[in-house]
Protein backbone atom coordinates (compact mmCIF):
# COMPACT_ATOMS: atom_id res chain seq x y z
CA UNK A 1 0.00 0.00 0.00
CA UNK A 2 1.18 3.70 -1.05
CA UNK A 3 2.79 5.63 1.82
CA UNK A 4 0.44 8.35 1.39
CA UNK A 5 -2.72 6.17 1.14
CA UNK A 6 -1.88 4.54 4.20
CA UNK A 7 -1.38 8.19 6.24
CA UNK A 8 -4.18 9.44 4.82
CA UNK A 9 -6.80 6.48 4.81
CA UNK A 10 -4.94 4.40 7.67
CA UNK A 11 -3.56 6.56 10.14
CA UNK A 12 -5.52 9.19 11.74
CA UNK A 13 -4.38 12.36 13.41
CA UNK A 14 -6.61 11.73 16.93
CA UNK A 15 -5.18 8.98 19.36
CA UNK A 16 -6.53 5.89 19.15
CA UNK A 17 -9.33 4.80 21.26
CA UNK A 18 -9.50 0.99 20.49
CA UNK A 19 -6.29 0.83 22.45
CA UNK A 20 -8.35 1.92 25.16
CA UNK A 21 -11.67 -0.47 24.61
CA UNK A 22 -9.67 -3.64 24.09
CA UNK A 23 -8.49 -3.56 27.71
CA UNK A 24 -12.41 -4.80 28.79
CA UNK A 25 -12.72 -7.50 26.47
CA UNK A 26 -16.59 -8.85 27.81
CA UNK A 27 -17.51 -5.51 27.12
CA UNK A 28 -15.92 -5.08 23.72
CA UNK A 29 -17.00 -8.71 22.86
CA UNK A 30 -20.65 -7.52 23.90
CA UNK A 31 -20.39 -3.53 21.68
CA UNK A 32 -19.16 -5.09 17.98
CA UNK A 33 -20.20 -9.00 18.36
CA UNK A 34 -17.02 -9.86 18.12
CA UNK A 35 -13.68 -10.53 20.62
CA UNK A 36 -10.22 -8.83 20.37
CA UNK A 37 -8.62 -11.70 18.45
CA UNK A 38 -11.51 -11.55 15.72
CA UNK A 39 -11.28 -7.99 15.78
CA UNK A 40 -7.83 -7.47 14.81
CA UNK A 41 -8.23 -10.50 12.42
CA UNK A 42 -10.75 -8.29 10.21
CA UNK A 43 -8.69 -5.17 10.26
CA UNK A 44 -6.20 -7.66 8.25
CA UNK A 45 -8.74 -8.53 6.42
CA UNK A 46 -10.38 -5.60 4.90
CA UNK A 47 -7.25 -3.23 5.26
CA UNK A 48 -5.73 -3.48 1.85
CA UNK A 49 -9.48 -2.52 0.30
CA UNK A 50 -9.84 0.49 2.60
CA UNK A 51 -6.66 1.78 1.37
CA UNK A 52 -7.90 0.83 -2.31
CA UNK A 53 -11.59 2.65 -1.92
CA UNK A 54 -10.16 5.67 -0.86
CA UNK A 55 -7.41 5.84 -3.71
CA UNK A 56 -9.63 5.56 -5.89
CA UNK A 57 -12.20 7.87 -4.85
CA UNK A 58 -9.56 10.73 -5.09
CA UNK A 59 -6.64 9.82 -7.54
CA UNK A 60 -8.91 11.65 -10.06
CA UNK A 61 -10.37 14.45 -7.77
CA UNK A 62 -11.01 18.03 -9.15
CA UNK A 63 -9.31 20.02 -7.10
CA UNK A 64 -5.28 21.22 -8.64
CA UNK A 65 -3.94 19.57 -5.38
CA UNK A 66 -2.48 15.78 -6.88
CA UNK A 67 -3.01 12.93 -4.56
CA UNK A 68 -1.37 12.70 -1.11
CA UNK A 69 -2.25 16.59 -0.22
CA UNK A 70 -5.09 17.69 1.92
CA UNK A 71 -6.14 16.55 5.25
CA UNK A 72 -6.39 13.04 6.67
CA UNK A 73 -9.22 11.05 8.71
CA UNK A 74 -9.76 11.94 12.26
CA UNK A 75 -10.15 8.32 13.21
CA UNK A 76 -7.51 5.69 12.60
CA UNK A 77 -8.81 3.04 10.36
CA UNK A 78 -9.34 1.03 13.25
CA UNK A 79 -11.32 3.48 15.68
CA UNK A 80 -13.50 3.61 11.89
CA UNK A 81 -14.24 0.10 11.89
CA UNK A 82 -15.04 -0.31 15.22
CA UNK A 83 -17.00 2.65 15.11
CA UNK A 84 -19.37 0.82 12.53
CA UNK A 85 -19.26 -2.61 13.87
CA UNK A 86 -21.18 -0.49 17.15
CA UNK A 87 -23.37 1.31 14.86
CA UNK A 88 -24.43 -2.41 13.38
CA UNK A 89 -25.05 -3.75 16.93
CA UNK A 90 -27.37 -0.82 17.93
CA UNK A 91 -25.76 2.03 19.78
CA UNK A 92 -26.35 5.19 18.39
CA UNK A 93 -24.39 7.31 16.92
CA UNK A 94 -23.97 10.33 19.30
CA UNK A 95 -22.87 7.83 21.79
CA UNK A 96 -20.33 6.33 19.97
CA UNK A 97 -19.13 10.44 18.68
CA UNK A 98 -19.13 10.80 22.19
CA UNK A 99 -16.55 8.08 22.81
CA UNK A 100 -14.55 8.22 19.63
CA UNK A 101 -14.46 12.38 20.58
CA UNK A 102 -16.00 13.34 17.43
CA UNK A 103 -18.93 14.58 15.70
CA UNK A 104 -21.85 12.62 14.54
CA UNK A 105 -20.96 13.43 10.38
CA UNK A 106 -17.62 11.37 11.06
CA UNK A 107 -18.86 8.82 12.63
CA UNK A 108 -22.03 8.49 9.60
CA UNK A 109 -19.33 9.00 7.32
CA UNK A 110 -17.05 5.79 8.86
CA UNK A 111 -20.11 3.36 9.16
CA UNK A 112 -20.80 4.13 5.52
CA UNK A 113 -17.57 3.02 4.32
CA UNK A 114 -16.58 0.33 6.45
CA UNK A 115 -19.98 -1.25 5.35
CA UNK A 116 -19.14 -0.80 1.77
CA UNK A 117 -15.95 -2.54 2.57
CA UNK A 118 -17.12 -5.07 4.79
CA UNK A 119 -19.43 -6.44 1.77
CA UNK A 120 -16.93 -6.20 -0.62
CA UNK A 121 -14.26 -8.30 1.37
CA UNK A 122 -16.06 -11.03 3.35
CA UNK A 123 -18.42 -13.94 1.84
CA UNK A 124 -21.83 -12.21 2.15
CA UNK A 125 -24.88 -13.57 0.93
CA UNK A 126 -24.77 -11.84 -2.09
CA UNK A 127 -21.37 -12.72 -2.73
CA UNK A 128 -22.02 -16.43 -2.18
CA UNK A 129 -24.79 -16.43 -4.27
CA UNK A 130 -23.06 -15.05 -7.75
CA UNK A 131 -20.20 -17.10 -6.91
CA UNK A 132 -22.29 -20.21 -6.66
CA UNK A 133 -25.07 -19.36 -9.57
CA UNK A 134 -22.43 -18.76 -12.32
CA UNK A 135 -19.88 -21.50 -11.50
CA UNK A 136 -19.28 -23.78 -14.72
CA UNK A 137 -21.03 -27.00 -14.39
CA UNK A 138 -19.11 -29.41 -12.75
CA UNK A 139 -16.91 -26.75 -10.79
CA UNK A 140 -16.45 -27.44 -6.92
CA UNK A 141 -18.63 -25.42 -4.60
CA UNK A 142 -17.40 -26.15 -1.15
CA UNK A 143 -15.07 -23.19 -1.42
CA UNK A 144 -18.46 -20.93 -0.33
CA UNK A 145 -20.97 -23.39 0.77
CA UNK A 146 -21.32 -26.97 2.41
CA UNK A 147 -23.95 -28.06 -0.03
CA UNK A 148 -24.73 -31.42 1.73
CA UNK A 149 -27.60 -29.65 4.01
CA UNK A 150 -29.36 -26.33 3.82
CA UNK A 151 -31.83 -24.66 5.93
CA UNK A 152 -34.88 -22.07 4.53
CA UNK A 153 -36.68 -19.75 6.60
CA UNK A 154 -38.65 -16.55 6.50
CA UNK A 155 -38.17 -13.47 9.52
CA UNK A 156 -40.08 -9.88 9.67
CA UNK A 157 -37.97 -7.24 10.44
CA UNK A 158 -39.64 -4.60 12.47
CA UNK A 159 -40.38 -1.22 11.15
CA UNK A 160 -42.19 1.72 12.08
CA UNK A 161 -45.43 2.12 11.17
CA UNK A 162 -46.87 3.51 7.98
CA UNK A 163 -49.20 7.04 8.45
CA UNK A 164 -51.27 5.44 5.60
CA UNK A 165 -53.73 3.27 6.74
CA UNK A 166 -53.71 0.95 3.22
CA UNK A 167 -49.72 0.88 3.25
CA UNK A 168 -50.26 0.19 7.13
CA UNK A 169 -52.56 -2.95 6.12
CA UNK A 170 -49.93 -4.00 3.30
CA UNK A 171 -46.76 -3.80 5.92
CA UNK A 172 -48.33 -5.70 8.61
CA UNK A 173 -49.00 -9.52 9.53
CA UNK A 174 -51.34 -10.97 12.19
CA UNK A 175 -49.10 -11.82 15.04
CA UNK A 176 -45.84 -10.49 13.81
CA UNK A 177 -46.61 -6.82 13.92
CA UNK A 178 -45.84 -4.35 11.12
CA UNK A 179 -42.26 -4.68 9.32
CA UNK A 180 -40.79 -6.60 6.23
CA UNK A 181 -40.10 -10.10 4.99
CA UNK A 182 -37.58 -11.45 4.53
CA UNK A 183 -36.10 -14.92 3.33
CA UNK A 184 -33.03 -16.56 4.59
CA UNK A 185 -30.96 -19.65 3.78
CA UNK A 186 -27.80 -21.31 5.44
CA UNK A 187 -25.87 -24.35 4.32
CA UNK A 188 -24.58 -27.31 6.48
CA UNK A 189 -22.20 -25.35 8.52
CA UNK A 190 -24.81 -22.44 9.66
CA UNK A 191 -22.98 -20.03 6.73
CA UNK A 192 -25.69 -17.77 5.57
CA UNK A 193 -25.92 -18.45 1.73
CA UNK A 194 -28.45 -16.26 0.59
CA UNK A 195 -30.87 -13.75 1.91
CA UNK A 196 -33.78 -12.67 -1.00
CA UNK A 197 -35.14 -9.01 -1.22
CA UNK A 198 -37.46 -7.61 1.18
CA UNK A 199 -41.14 -7.32 1.04
CA UNK A 200 -44.26 -6.13 2.56
CA UNK A 201 -44.74 -8.52 5.45
CA UNK A 202 -48.25 -9.25 4.37
CA UNK A 203 -46.55 -11.19 1.71
CA UNK A 204 -46.18 -15.10 3.21
CA UNK A 205 -43.51 -17.02 2.41
CA UNK A 206 -44.57 -18.60 -0.15
CA UNK A 207 -45.28 -15.87 -2.48
CA UNK A 208 -42.19 -14.36 -1.62
CA UNK A 209 -39.99 -18.00 -2.27
CA UNK A 210 -41.89 -17.64 -5.60
CA UNK A 211 -41.29 -14.22 -6.70
CA UNK A 212 -36.67 -14.71 -5.74
CA UNK A 213 -36.12 -18.28 -5.76
CA UNK A 214 -33.56 -19.39 -8.30
CA UNK A 215 -33.63 -23.33 -9.04
CA UNK A 216 -30.08 -23.27 -9.72
CA UNK A 217 -29.07 -22.11 -6.53
CA UNK A 218 -31.28 -24.22 -4.70
CA UNK A 219 -30.79 -27.40 -6.43
CA UNK A 220 -27.32 -27.22 -5.14
CA UNK A 221 -28.07 -28.14 -2.10
CA UNK A 222 -28.68 -32.50 -1.44
CA UNK A 223 -31.28 -31.80 1.04
CA UNK A 224 -33.14 -28.27 1.45
CA UNK A 225 -35.08 -28.08 5.00
CA UNK A 226 -38.05 -25.46 5.02
CA UNK A 227 -40.61 -24.43 6.77
CA UNK A 228 -44.46 -26.59 6.39
CA UNK A 229 -45.35 -22.92 4.91
CA UNK A 230 -43.37 -23.75 1.79
CA UNK A 231 -45.56 -26.82 1.20
CA UNK A 232 -46.15 -26.89 -2.83
CA UNK A 233 -44.58 -23.70 -3.40
CA UNK A 234 -40.82 -25.59 -5.26
CA UNK A 235 -42.37 -27.39 -8.66
CA UNK A 236 -38.69 -28.48 -9.73
CA UNK A 237 -37.75 -31.50 -9.32
CA UNK A 238 -34.30 -30.65 -9.47
CA UNK A 239 -34.77 -29.11 -5.75
CA UNK A 240 -35.05 -31.39 -3.39
CA UNK A 241 -37.48 -29.79 -1.00
CA UNK A 242 -37.88 -31.30 2.44
CA UNK A 243 -40.42 -29.99 5.04
CA UNK A 244 -42.67 -31.16 7.78
CA UNK A 245 -46.18 -33.02 7.85
CA UNK A 246 -49.36 -30.90 7.72
CA UNK A 247 -52.31 -31.95 10.08
CA UNK A 248 -54.85 -32.84 8.20
CA UNK A 249 -58.40 -30.63 8.78
CA UNK A 250 -60.21 -33.00 11.32
CA UNK A 251 -57.58 -35.25 12.15
CA UNK A 252 -54.47 -35.83 13.94
CA UNK A 253 -50.81 -36.66 12.93
CA UNK A 254 -49.32 -40.15 13.66
CA UNK A 255 -46.63 -41.31 15.63
CA UNK A 256 -44.55 -41.84 13.06
CA UNK A 257 -45.74 -38.66 11.49
CA UNK A 258 -44.78 -36.57 14.70
CA UNK A 259 -41.49 -37.77 14.73
CA UNK A 260 -40.43 -37.08 11.16
CA UNK A 261 -41.59 -33.35 12.07
CA UNK A 262 -39.16 -33.12 15.18
CA UNK A 263 -36.32 -34.56 13.24
CA UNK A 264 -37.00 -32.13 9.83
CA UNK A 265 -37.27 -29.50 12.51
CA UNK A 266 -34.01 -30.63 14.76
CA UNK A 267 -32.18 -30.47 10.87
CA UNK A 268 -33.36 -26.69 10.49
CA UNK A 269 -32.73 -25.32 13.63
CA UNK A 270 -29.65 -23.62 12.63
CA UNK A 271 -31.65 -21.12 10.70
CA UNK A 272 -34.05 -19.97 13.59
CA UNK A 273 -30.94 -19.46 15.26
CA UNK A 274 -29.35 -17.22 12.80
CA UNK A 275 -32.46 -15.39 12.29
CA UNK A 276 -33.04 -14.76 16.01
CA UNK A 277 -28.88 -13.24 15.70
CA UNK A 278 -29.71 -10.96 12.91
CA UNK A 279 -32.43 -9.44 14.84
CA UNK A 280 -29.51 -8.57 17.71
CA UNK A 281 -27.91 -6.26 15.92
CA UNK A 282 -29.60 -2.81 17.26
CA UNK A 283 -29.64 -0.59 13.88
CA UNK A 284 -32.59 -2.48 12.77
CA UNK A 285 -34.55 -1.48 15.36
CA UNK A 286 -37.09 1.32 14.53
CA UNK A 287 -36.10 1.06 10.65
CA UNK A 288 -38.16 2.99 8.49
CA UNK A 289 -40.74 1.11 6.24
CA UNK A 290 -39.98 2.96 3.34
CA UNK A 291 -35.94 1.66 3.49
CA UNK A 292 -36.64 -1.65 1.85
CA UNK A 293 -32.84 -1.23 -0.19
CA UNK A 294 -31.85 -0.13 2.93
CA UNK A 295 -32.10 -3.02 4.71
CA UNK A 296 -31.34 -5.27 1.65
CA UNK A 297 -27.80 -3.32 2.10
CA UNK A 298 -27.88 -3.73 6.10
CA UNK A 299 -28.40 -7.14 6.10
CA UNK A 300 -25.78 -8.35 3.68
CA UNK A 301 -23.35 -6.53 5.72
CA UNK A 302 -24.97 -8.49 8.94
CA UNK A 303 -25.08 -12.09 7.61
CA UNK A 304 -21.10 -11.38 6.30
CA UNK A 305 -20.08 -10.16 9.69
CA UNK A 306 -21.68 -13.60 10.92
CA UNK A 307 -19.83 -15.85 8.12
CA UNK A 308 -16.80 -13.86 9.27
CA UNK A 309 -17.48 -14.81 12.94
CA UNK A 310 -18.45 -18.24 11.91
CA UNK A 311 -15.09 -18.60 10.49
CA UNK A 312 -13.06 -17.73 13.12
CA UNK A 313 -15.09 -19.93 15.85
CA UNK A 314 -13.91 -23.13 13.77
CA UNK A 315 -10.85 -22.26 14.77
CA UNK A 316 -11.08 -20.84 18.04
CA UNK A 317 -14.20 -21.66 19.69
CA UNK A 318 -15.26 -18.68 22.25
CA UNK A 319 -17.57 -19.83 25.28
CA UNK A 320 -20.03 -17.88 25.88
CA UNK A 321 -21.25 -18.87 28.75
CA UNK A 322 -23.32 -22.59 27.30
CA UNK A 323 -20.94 -24.69 28.95
CA UNK A 324 -23.16 -24.56 32.38
CA UNK A 325 -26.54 -24.92 30.22
CA UNK A 326 -28.26 -28.31 30.94
CA UNK A 327 -26.93 -30.92 28.00
CA UNK A 328 -29.96 -31.55 25.80
CA UNK A 329 -30.41 -35.08 23.57
CA UNK A 330 -30.73 -34.66 19.97
CA UNK A 331 -33.88 -35.81 17.97
CA UNK A 332 -33.67 -39.88 17.56
CA UNK A 333 -33.71 -39.77 13.59
CA UNK A 334 -37.01 -42.24 12.36
CA UNK A 335 -35.65 -45.19 10.78
CA UNK A 336 -33.81 -44.40 7.25
CA UNK A 337 -36.65 -46.91 5.23
CA UNK A 338 -39.47 -44.54 6.99
CA UNK A 339 -37.42 -40.89 5.63
CA UNK A 340 -36.68 -42.47 2.38
CA UNK A 341 -39.99 -42.92 1.91
CA UNK A 342 -41.48 -39.77 2.53
CA UNK A 343 -38.76 -37.86 1.06
CA UNK A 344 -39.30 -39.83 -2.16
CA UNK A 345 -42.94 -38.93 -2.12
CA UNK A 346 -41.98 -35.65 -2.02
CA UNK A 347 -40.06 -35.80 -4.88
CA UNK A 348 -42.42 -38.06 -6.69
CA UNK A 349 -45.06 -34.37 -6.65
CA UNK A 350 -43.05 -32.26 -8.24
CA UNK A 351 -42.76 -32.32 -12.32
Amino acid sequence: MRRKTVRLSIHGDNPSVVTVLIKDEKAFLASVSLTVAEFFKLCERIMNEVGLQHYRAHKHDKRARKYGAGRAHLLPFEDRLCAALMVLRGTKKFAVAQIFHVSMDTIGRAYEEMVSVINKCLDSPQKVYWHVTHAKEGEDLTRWMDTSKGSLDGTVINTTKPPDKDVLLEHSRRGKGVGLNTLTTIDARGKVVWVSASVPASKNDVWLYKESRNARFMSAFVKLYTDRGLVGAEKDARVNHVHGIKRRPGKELSEEERAINSWINSEKYNVEQVNAFIKMFGILDGLSWKDRKKLYTILQAICALINFRLECREEHPVCGGHKSRPHHERVKAPPKDTLDNYIGRLQSKRS
